[in-house]
């Protein structure tokens, strides 16, 4: 419950509102944190941010408190639920170490009666969780070679994406630990099998393999736009509430700019699409001779080293997202649906788009006979028959690389009518009024 001195407000307008709704369905995560240092009240300034089409992170509410724990968050959260008129459904919620954000998301929750079926997963930034880790008092009592051998096997299980296995993994770390002449590495088993061990499926990353997400990092660049590089707060601390609120509204506005710009532009070359797009190109000039279809994938030759192959597997019926930042669009090779094990693939920082090899299948995937799903999905949602593939496109050489044919209207047409909308943005903005602001307190 709220305490007599605490100090809430909650900033939730209609641009916010309409915002949560219309990207929580697509992308189904929902960042929270908080920041500090805005105001010489020292008061938290807790936001919720979610990813929109441009897979730009854009906050969606804000909320001043005097503290940071679970009752603040809670009536946060009921607020937003309530200007929203009905209850957020996401699949994750990423947040910090903190258990307080996802215990307040599922109290709201329950007071609007959500079936378990509802409620969202708890996703923790693996960037606080190695700090967590490396920050414990009895980890930094160790020596440097005891601190590389015990990081080692924490990153160890924390990249693996054997998930079967993964219990076995800690069983065998902890155990190790108890077992070990050093009194700090025992008291950092007790810490890990006390702390992490029972909570693995929030931190682990194979127990996210759809989500491509890892850490919150999108949150803590609004944070830094905010405060330091946006040229909002330039590094000073606001010594009135009021205006705060106020930079907090300028930086709405300058979403607002942003998503026009967005709309006009035809979509933002983000670092996804941008990567994306770069291993299409180095597999656009390889030979298709140097890819064999297989009963349940294909065999890949490495373009680099031709006496070693790899192998593209297609892991689930279609992906489950209806938004989908990590498929290609050039070819249409989509992360969630199609996993390749070269290093590429492999890596846990290179969970954003497909490798090189995965782009060279789907480009010819007219000519092969679609082998069936063998999913390895951690949750075992997925366990179909056959891959249902996107029928061929037709490659047009004249229109760039891997450019896709994929309507009636010529490419000429569309560039036409993103100027118009260009145009149309630049004569209303000259004549734009400052629209009115709807919160709740």
């Amino acid at each position: 419950d709220l305490m007599a001195d605490d100090f809430l407000l909650v900033i939730a307008s209609d641009f916010h509102i309409a915002t949560l709704k219309r990207c929580s369905s697509r992308t189904r995560v929902i960042y929270l944190d908080a920041t500090h240092g805005t105001n010489n009240y020292d008061y938290k300034v807790v936001s919720m941010l979610v990813m929109d089409e441009s897979n730009r992170g854009i906050p969606v509410a804000h909320c001043i408190c005097t503290r940071e724990n679970e009752s603040c968050i809670t009536a946060f959260i009921r607020v937003v639920f309530k200007k929203a008129k009905c209850p957020i459904v996401v699949d994750y919620i990423l947040t910090d170490d903190a258990p307080a954000y996802f215990n307040s998301w599922l109290a709201v929750c329950s007071e609007w009666n959500m079936s378990e079926q509802y409620l969202p997963t708890l996703i923790m930034c693996i960037w606080h969780v190695l700090k967590n880790w490396s920050e414990h008092g009895t980890y930094k009592s160790m020596n440097k070679e005891l601190q590389d051998s015990v990081m080692l096997s924490l990153r160890t299980l924390l990249h693996t994406e054997d998930r079967h296995n993964i219990v076995h993994m800690m069983g065998q770390f902890m155990n190790d630990c108890t077992v070990h002449a050093d009194n700090n590495v025992r008291e950092f088993g007790h810490y890990f099998s006390k702390h992490y061990a029972p909570r693995y499926t929030s931190w682990a990353l194979c127990c996210r393999t759809l989500l491509a997400s890892t850490t919150n990092m999108s949150l803590e660049h609004y944070h830094s736009q905010l405060k330091y590089h946006g040229g909002i707060m330039n590094g000073k601390k606001n010594q009135r509430i009021d205006t705060l609120i106020q930079q907090l509204f300028r930086y709405e506005d300058l979403m607002r700019q942003r998503a026009l710009c967005t709309s006009a532009d035809g979509g933002v070359n983000d670092s996804k699409t941008r990567l994306n797009f770069l291993a299409h190109q180095e597999a656009f000039g390889q030979s298709f001779d140097s890819v064999t279809p297989m009963d349940d994938g294909w065999c890949v030759q490495s373009f680099e080293n031709p006496g070693v192959v790899y192998k593209v597997k297609p892991t689930m019926l279609s992906c489950p997202f209806d938004t989908c930042f990590q498929m290609c669009k050039e070819c249409f090779v989509c992360w969630h649906e199609y996993r390749c094990n070269c290093p590429a693939a492999i890596n846990a920082n290179n969970r954003s788009h497909s490798c090189k090899h995965a782009h060279l299948v789907m480009m010819n995937r007219s000519s092969y006979e679609q082998p069936s799903v063998t999913s390895d999905c951690s949750d075992g949602s997925f366990v179909p028959s056959a891959c249902n593939v996107l029928p061929p496109t037709v490659m047009t050489p004249d229109l760039g690389i891997g450019q896709a044919v994929l309507s009636g209207r010529s490419n000429t047409d569309q560039i036409k009518q993103r100027r118009n909308v260009k145009a149309f943005h630049c004569v209303s903005k000259q004549k734009s009024k400052k629209s009115k602001r709807n919160f709740e307190l």
